[in-house]
């Protein structure tokens, strides 16, 4: 039963995947010194390998792997509605496996536009609240939707430019 079996993989790799990147997100979590500031380290490990990274090589680390974890709570809960209810299709195989991804690119682009400072002035990596950083990173993966049509709006807002050319199609002009 190919439905059955692929089901059961898919859940196991959801469980792989959430326990990879929360891993991953605590092993690049920066540390706090004395007085509660938190710094990032100059060298980490993962898997047991020494790893030296930038604070911002690591913010963008973290940024990913947010979206990562934002997009996959939004996977997992519609993967566990649609296995309960017996309608999970095999034909939807593609979103589960590409939604995360999704997710992660988002929280990348939003990153590089707060960072960019359309909503923040210039920071070094060590001055971020990486809370916050983090939390518009997942919460860019959870609601990419959304996210997307914020990203399009943001962009027409600030890019559109005004078109009087003539001789172009109308939006609702037939074609035919």
């Amino acid at each position: 039963m190919f439905g059955k079996n692929l089901v059961n993989i898919l859940g196991i790799g959801a469980i792989i995947s959430c326990a990879l990147c929360t891993y991953l997100i605590y092993e690049l979590w920066p540390v706090p010194l004395e007085g509660e500031t938190l710094a990032w380290a100059s060298k980490t490990s993962i898997f047991g390998l020494g790893i030296n990274l930038s604070d911002d090589q690591r913010v963008i680390l973290l940024v990913i792997l947010s979206g990562f974890l934002g997009s996959f709570v939004h996977v997992v809960s519609s993967f566990t509605n649609y296995v309960g209810d017996r309608k999970f299709e095999v034909t939807w195989l593609w979103w589960y496996i590409l939604r995360p991804f999704i997710g992660m690119s988002l929280a990348l682009i939003f990153y590089f536009v707060f960072r960019g400072g359309l909503f923040a002035g210039n920071t070094l990596a060590s001055d971020l609240n990486i809370y916050g950083v983090l939390t518009l990173a997942a919460l860019s993966g959870l609601f990419s939707d959304r996210a997307t049509l914020k990203l399009e709006e943001i962009y027409e807002s600030l890019f559109k430019p005004k078109d009087n050319r003539g001789g172009k199609l109308k939006d609702n002009q037939n074609t035919s």
